[in-house]
């Protein structure tokens, strides 16, 4: 004979799967419950020896999908400073959930509002989140942008645009198709047309390769032939005293051709590191 305490356990077992399974079941398929707000459905584990959470900056690509997970409303792409993750993942479950990811790795969220910082929404929404290269430091990172500039797998402006994340001690300034990233500002003497100016500074490529010895030049600013466009027209934002990086596609630097030496390669990016001495009266 079957106790009551038994058939009692029985029913409050059975109200309980029940109970599971009717919050289960307003889920789409392959989804299990993050935590109470928070769903996800790992597509991918990823196939690399390096995750984000032994990484200093990881590559990242959401894609905000449809209410049926069929298409791509919108995307985004950042590359992130896994140091300050929180800062980019507001969801604590979210944030620990991605450590372990690694190169190729792609999970789905269903997530509320304000769980990613880079894709902000007003409602429950699902994200593709997808880990497209981790890189043990920021030299990686950067070499990998001068490659992929150089190489056409990547535009040079959007190589340019993920490299600013880069440099998280510079503010940067974006200056029609230049980045200007001030290291320090003053209030001296703007530069302008037809004034003598006195500049020392190192050119650079993506990577971090120094191309020449420092160099300090004195010129009439506005004169044609003196200055690279690029660097006339970061220098045009700054003030005495001030020193900046002068971010440039190659379009206003070395060209399509580069230079014939092999110095400086095709469609390369490059930045100055400048410090204006002097602007005189």
């Amino acid at each position: 004979m079957t106790s009551r305490s038994s058939i009692f356990s029985r029913i409050v077992s059975n109200i309980f799967l029940c109970l599971c399974f009717a919050a289960c079941s307003d889920l789409p398929d392959g989804f299990v419950q993050l935590d109470e707000a928070i769903a996800k459905k790992l597509i991918s584990f990823g196939a690399s020896d390096l995750n984000i959470g032994q990484s200093e900056f990881a590559l990242l690509r959401w894609e905000l999908l449809d209410s049926n997970g069929d298409s791509v409303v919108n995307t985004f792409e950042a590359l992130c400073n896994i140091k300050s993750k929180d800062s980019v993942f507001k969801n604590k479950e979210i944030s620990q959930d991605i450590l372990s990811m690694e190169d190729g790795a792609i999970v789905e969220y269903m997530a509320p509002p304000g769980a990613f910082s880079i894709a902000s929404t007003k409602s429950t929404e699902h994200f593709r989140l997808t880990v497209e290269k981790c890189f043990k430091d920021a030299k990686w990172a950067a070499s990998y942008l001068a490659t992929a500039a150089r190489e056409g797998l990547r535009s040079e402006e959007e190589c340019m645009d993920l490299f600013t994340a880069l440099q998280t001690d510079i503010h940067w300034e974006p200056v029609n198709d230049l980045w200007l990233g001030f290291q320090q500002r003053t209030i001296g003497d703007s530069i302008q047309v037809n004034k003598q100016v006195v500049i020392e500074y190192n050119t650079y490529l993506l990577s971090g390769e120094r191309l020449d010895s420092l160099t300090t030049m004195e010129f009439e600013f506005g004169k044609v032939g003196q200055l690279l466009p690029g660097m006339q027209w970061g220098l045009a934002k700054m003030r005495e005293g001030e020193s900046a990086l002068i971010l440039c596609p190659s379009k206003w630097a070395f060209g399509e051709q580069g230079l014939p030496n092999g110095h400086i390669p095709p469609r390369t990016p490059i930045y100055w590191d400048v410090r204006i001495i002097e602007v005189r009266k």
